[in-house]
């Protein structure tokens, strides 16, 4: 091993790098400095003694320590809410006025819309017991001059460990020494592409995974190396996306504000019916307690308490319409909150992209591009080649083109292979595994080639020498030697200028594909240089239909990537994401305020990616992240919807996210946020309805107190209005697909003013007609029993006939909605409901309720009739019912 030495001293052992610090010791900073800074000797690496004092001071090599909510914490915060606060008021009024069972009724309420809301947000912290996963569970060290394997949370700053192919690295550390290392940071930068790493110092700006350096959780996928310790535990890169996804707290959805500014008007006209109903009754000269059970049961009516049931059913309804498109929900609000984004961020392997290397053309000597295409059908692979200028090859030119993939997949660590379930794939790099499969659709499998060439001698890639070299045995010539790196170092090699190739080498790297050049020698000759095999990941068939299909929904959609600007730039123009005059940059180059206002973001951090989605919510937009790497999740947390990536989404990215996209489309992401909006527009139907429901309750509570009339309905009564009568139509309107489905602008606002005046418009001849019943119904010497029966059966009626009504502005849309099979079922359930509170005796005892005649049930619902097409009639007017959305939101 080769490195700089210095004898450990007693001195205490420096603190950990600062994140800035970290990343120059990792790159830049002079090697003796280093080693001297952490105390350490690149030779025989930390003491036994040392080791277990660090360990003592920095603690263990944990990236991800768990910490998880309670749910005592989670439950309690259920109930602070005002509208629960309300009922929790109702329920103690009710037990002081010894009322038990209206105040088993709304405690049971209480209960359940808590528990609705408890269900669905309790979640472990999974996310990130994931990445505990990760991090490797052993690794070898040097101390006192010996190898030694230990468990990887021993692992301390100033330690000297050994990586070889396969293993995981334990901690953020320097390469000492590096032999033909190859690593896959996937996990921080999102790109399966193996990098090589060299003890070289790397001072470059735009790299945030120096070549010089290590990171804990990336994985060697070839040689060998040493390397010293520099972070640990929390203090690595990884450590540092685990604190970030520990500190991000999400924001409440667009649904969560609508309905807490929903609650607060509720509460607030409660409050001010309240005092209003206390001086009347004070004036009036009522008993104190019968103003008191007015209180409580405009409290009761106050509230939608169906609409926690009724949005969850909603939600669960639209997540398994998108489970069968393969858009997994794991959050039930986040479907509404998709229908209300704005922008999308999307990341550009596995969305964009297919995530997946292929050879698109190849080089040949004199610089003429072949185009290759692969047919895959069950077990038969077939390479062909076609002239990029569109004409046929010639026998020579396909002959030069065949040599040129053999020559490219000797020189080539991959394999690739068919089996029954994954069909063709491959192990190893996947430029390699590109390159061997064009190879096998010629003939020359893996296996084939290793039978015919095999293989005596490798020179690895190295980020010094950008090439690889193997040697193998042939039987015509004795030996043949394959070579294939990077464009310059391999032209350098065989000693001569071509300057056709180097041109559209030149030509295709600044677009974006990478570029490998290829040469064969025969034995210990000279090398000639044969091209260039031209890879790329290719766009998904339909990126560019999917990115149109967001502009055309009115989302903005912006790439932010960790791969390299040009590739990124590429990509970007064939989706159709920047255009001409559109920003694109590095997140090293672009100025901060300019970030979330890019088309296209390369070079992106975990750190990038969250400033990104933090400044977009600062401007008032609802952000949508895609991403599937370790390095996504703090973002994906961030974002208002987090849309991991699949099917190789990782674990952490999985659970970090609010929506899984099973097969990786982002068309699949547009067809979940047109579904959220169709739900937005459902929930809304069904929350007019039910805040008809409850204004209608106060109205009329008021209006009857206002005509010195008795109290027009109980708590008890009240409750089962709202929870069992008026949820079956409510969930009815919720679950339809009655609204339009296709493009629409976001939903960015719950309730317009157009919708509160249909709000108080229903609910006003609701409370009318219920005291119109309770007027005439009361004159006529009916006990106080018939008389509550008969505003419960005109209520109930009249808000079961309004859901036939609901945002209804045509004679067409009334046609479409009469026909609804789901909304005569759920007005069928309703009715059954009320008639089983008016005619089982142990309801009608409990309600406190009197069987009606016929003559009070014609009252009742010619009453409800009235409501139905008076309130429609009003409706109609331009006045009160706009033609068109230009009555702007509500203020």
């Amino acid at each position: 091993m080769v490195g700089y030495s210095r004898t450990v001293s007693g001195a205490s052992p420096a603190p950990p790098f600062p994140p800035q610090g970290r990343i120059d010791a990792l790159a830049s900073m002079p090697f003796p400095e280093l080693v001297a800074s952490l105390h350490s000797d690149a030779e025989r690496g930390l003491s036994s003694e040392e080791a277990a004092r660090r360990l003592a001071h920095f603690g263990p090599n944990d990236p991800a320590p768990i910490v998880r909510p309670g749910w005592y914490a989670v439950l309690l915060r259920q109930f602070i809410n005002k509208l629960i606060l309300l009922l929790i008021f109702a329920t103690a009024l009710s037990l002081v006025l010894g009322e038990w069972l209206n105040a088993i009724a709304i405690g049971v309420t209480v209960l359940v819309s808590g528990g609705f809301g408890f269900v669905n947000e309790f979640r472990s912290e999974r996310a990130i017991a994931a990445l505990q996963k990760l991090t490797a569970l052993r690794a070898e060290v040097v101390r006192d001059g010996l190898h030694e394997e230990v468990a990887a949370s021993d692992v301390v700053p100033g330690d000297v460990i050994a990586v070889a192919e396969g293993r995981s690295i334990p901690a953020d550390a320097r390469l000492i020494e590096s032999r033909g290392l190859l690593v896959n940071e996937s996990i921080l930068t999102g790109e399966p592409v193996a990098v090589a790493k060299t003890e070289g110092a790397d001072s470059s700006a735009d790299n945030a995974t120096p070549a010089s350096a290590l990171f804990a959780g990336a994985t060697v996928v070839a040689g060998s190396g040493f390397a010293l310790v520099v972070a640990t535990g929390s203090a690595t890169t990884l450590g540092s996306i685990f604190t970030a996804m520990r500190d991000v707290r999400r924001r409440s959805t667009p649904l969560e504000d609508r309905l807490e500014v929903l609650g607060n008007r509720l509460v607030a006209a409660f409050l001010a019916l309240c005092l209003a109903i206390v001086a009347v009754g004070l004036l009036q000269g009522r008993d104190f307690r019968v103003i008191t059970e007015m209180s409580v049961a405009l409290a009761v009516g106050a509230i939608p308490e169906g609409l926690p049931a009724v949005a969850t059913t909603t939600l669960a309804v639209a997540v398994r319409r998108l489970a069968g498109r393969r858009v997994l929900v794991r959050r039930l609000d986040a479907v509404e909150t998709l229908g209300s984004t704005t922008v999308i961020a999307t990341d550009k392997t596995g969305t964009l992209t297919e995530n997946r290397m292929v050879v698109r053309q190849v080089l040949l000597a004199d610089g003429k591009g072949m185009r290759v295409s692969l047919t895959v059908r069950g077990r038969q692979v077939a390479t062909s080649f076609a002239r990029v200028d569109g004409g046929s090859p010639t026998d020579d030119e396909r002959l030069a083109a065949e040599r040129l993939l053999t020559v490219a997949a000797l020189c080539s660590d991959a394999v690739v292979e068919h089996d029954d379930d994954r069909g063709w794939h491959s192990h190893g790099d996947p430029s390699e595994g590109a390159i061997a499969l064009a190879a096998a659709g010629l003939g020359n499998t893996t296996a084939s080639l290793e039978a015919r060439y095999p293989r005596t001698h490798t020179e690895p890639f190295t980020s010094a020498t950008r090439y690889m070299r193997t040697r193998h045995q042939d039987g015509t010539a004795g030996s043949l030697v394959a070579i294939k790196g990077a464009f310059e170092q391999v032209r350098t090699l065989t000693g001569r200028d071509n300057l056709e190739l180097a041109a559209s080498v030149r030509d295709l790297a600044a677009d974006g594909f990478r570029v490998l050049a290829v040469a064969e020698a025969p034995g210990d000759g000279p090398p000639a240089l044969l091209g260039a095999v031209v890879l790329e990941d290719p766009l998904r068939s339909d990126a560019a239909a999917a990115v149109a299909a967001c502009r055309a929904a009115g989302i903005r959609i912006m790439l932010v990537t960790g791969d390299h600007l040009q590739t990124a730039k590429n990509v970007a123009t064939q989706a159709g994401i920047l255009s001409p005059g559109g920003m694109a940059g590095s997140a090293a180059t672009l100025p901060g305020e300019s970030l979330p206002h890019a088309d296209v973001v390369a070079r992106a951090s975990h750190e990038t990616k969250e400033a990104i989605v933090a400044a977009l919510q600062d401007s008032g937009e609802v952000v949508a992240m895609t991403g599937d790497g370790v390095n996504d999740a703090p973002a994906l947390r961030a974002a208002d919807v987090g849309v991991a990536v699949g099917p190789g989404a990782t674990d952490v990215a999985m659970e970090a996210a609010d929506v899984v996209l099973a097969d990786g489309r982002l068309m699949s992401l547009v067809e979940g946020i047109n579904e959220g909006r169709l739900i937005a527009r459902n929930l809304r139907q069904a929350i007019v309805y039910l805040l008809t429901a409850s204004f209608g309750t106060i109205f009329l509570i008021t209006l009857a107190m206002a005509a010195e009339d008795d109290l027009a309905l109980g708590p008890l009564q009240i409750l089962w209005l709202n929870l069992v009568v008026h949820i079956f139509p409510a969930l009815a309107l919720s679950t339809g697909r009655e609204a339009p489905v296709g493009p629409s602008a976001p939903t960015t606002e719950l309730f317009t003013r157009s919708t509160w005046a249909e709000i108080a418009v229903r609910a006003l001849a609701v409370a009318g007609s219920g005291l119109v019943a309770l007027l005439l119904s009361s004159h006529a010497d009916e006990t106080p029993g018939q008389t509550q029966a008969v505003v419960f059966t005109t209520l109930a009626l009249g808000l079961v006939g309004q859901a036939f009504f609901i945002d209804v502005r045509s004679l067409a849309a009334l046609r479409v909605r009469v026909l609804r099979p789901g909304l005569w079922l759920g007005a069928l359930v309703s009715l059954l409901l009320m008639l089983m509170a008016l005619g089982l005796p142990g309801f009608r005892a409990a309600l406190e309720l009197d069987r009606i005649d016929a003559g009070n049930a014609g009252l009742a619902l010619a009453c409800a009739a009235a409501s139905w097409f008076g309130a429609q009639a009003l409706l109609a007017m331009d006045t009160l019912w706009p033609r068109h959305a230009g009555a702007g939101p509500a203020p």
